[in-house]
């Protein structure tokens, strides 16, 4: 699962104490960052061809209520909502796994979420003239 994608989950699982699930997580990047320290550099570039459509840094603004809001209520569905808004690179089809989660609780709101994604790849088709790959 990529963190851009619904990695801010992971704070409402530490609000509920499950701290120990993270520890191989810091041991790799701990050696990761040993082992390919220009990695933190490459963060924010987008792989080649890929189209990033994050609305960063303005949907803060709904990043961090949503994130606040989900904390206090331990939910890691609106966590996992607010972390596609909080990212600063987030392709179209990382955005899969949130909508995923959304549709498992409203699927309503999952399918027009779905939707949604899909007339903005046929926007952007148009406006660019080239898919996503």
């Amino acid at each position: 699962m990529k963190p851009q994608s619904v990695g801010l989950a992971a704070l409402v699982w530490l609000a509920r104490g499950r701290w120990q699930a993270f520890v191989p997580l810091g041991v790799i990047v701990v050696l990761s960052t040993f082992l390919w320290p220009e990695w933190l550099a490459r963060l924010r570039m987008s792989p080649a061809g890929a189209l990033n459509v994050s609305l960063f840094p303005w949907s803060l603004a709904v990043a961090l209520p949503l994130l606040w809001y989900a904390v206090q209520r331990r939910d890691p569905l609106m966590a996992a909502l607010a972390t596609p808004l909080a990212a600063p690179y987030i392709a179209l089809y990382s955005l899969a796994p949130a909508i995923a989660l959304l549709a498992r609780r409203h699927w309503v709101l999952g399918l027009l979420s779905n939707v949604a994604s899909w007339l903005l790849l046929y926007w952007l088709q148009a406006r660019l003239g080239r898919l996503q790959p």
